[in-house]
């Protein structure tokens, strides 16, 4: 056989041999995977449920302000019905009324964005803990992906387009309930935050085992 028909098949066999090589080689590590209940996750956290303590706090001493400010309005209404319209004290009271009732408006809207702005800060701020803790806790446990079981929440009865649309914003059809982090990130998280407040006598998080049969470090 001449060099070059040699040459020819051996240029021919070679990714054959290389594909067969690669088929022969020891399989891989399977990947690991975790998920999280995130509502679930999200009604345990103690860092929220001392923001919508403050939130309450908060709203308290706006209400008691939107109060006075009704109250004052109140009298000044009983006032201008004291004078008699078209005076200069009328017009003066009346300009007031007009005065405060805007002051009024202005604090009732002011406290409403208010309470979103801080509802959102919040659950923005708890979506990064929980997304750095599931981080930690991927290292430490040698997980590859961590999911949000969204197969959890209930579809809601509802008529045919909602239906749908509950339908198709889920990722998840099922997951198996040992590959469950979610305790081991609330635990991580409210530790944290007690550590963080200066909460005497609080445990550390429990070192975490591997999440079920499925998802055991090799």
């Amino acid at each position: 056989m001449s060099r070059t028909p040699l040459i020819a098949l051996i240029a021919l066999c070679a990714p054959l041999t290389a594909a067969l090589l690669w088929a022969a080689r020891s399989p891989e590590r399977p990947a690991v995977i975790a998920c999280v209940d995130l509502d679930k996750t999200f009604s345990q956290l103690e860092q929220l449920k001392d923001a919508d303590a403050r939130r309450e706090r908060i709203k308290s001493e706006m209400d008691r302000k939107v109060e006075t400010l009704k109250e004052e309005l109140q009298g000044l209404s009983e006032e201008l019905e004291s004078f008699k319209p078209g005076s200069t004290t009328y017009l003066e009271a009346e300009r007031k009324a007009i005065s405060r009732s805007g002051d009024l408006n202005a604090l009732q809207a002011f406290s409403e964005l208010r309470r979103e702005r801080e509802v959102a800060e919040a659950t923005r701020e708890a979506y990064l803990a929980i997304r750095r803790a599931c981080g930690e806790l991927a290292n430490e446990m040698k997980i590859d992906v961590v999911l949000i079981d969204d197969s959890i929440p209930p579809i809601f009865a509802a008529d045919l387009q909602t239906t749908r649309n509950q339908i198709n914003g889920r990722r998840v059809l099922y997951t198996n309930p040992q590959l469950d982090i979610s305790d081991l990130v609330v635990e991580r998280l409210n530790a944290e935050f007690r550590k963080a407040q200066g909460a005497s006598g609080a445990a550390p998080a429990a070192a975490a085992p591997a999440p079920g049969t499925g998802a055991k470090a090799p």
